[in-house]
């Protein structure tokens, strides 16, 4: 099931994402990139601090 979710980047930023992100997303503070894309669910490298449904 996709969903969005807030993610907190290690530099403290937060930002929601979508789960089943088709591209790279990065930190907008750090430029991290803390979403790859994986053909299904995204690979997230951040802390996930909330699924928002």
């Amino acid at each position: 099931m996709s969903n969005y979710i807030k993610v907190k980047c290690k530099c403290g930023e937060e930002k929601i994402i979508f789960s089943h992100s088709t591209s790279v997303v990065k930190c907008s503070k750090c430029s991290e990139p803390i979403v790859h894309p994986s053909g299904g669910k995204a690979i997230v490298h951040a802390e996930e601090v909330e699924d928002l449904g």
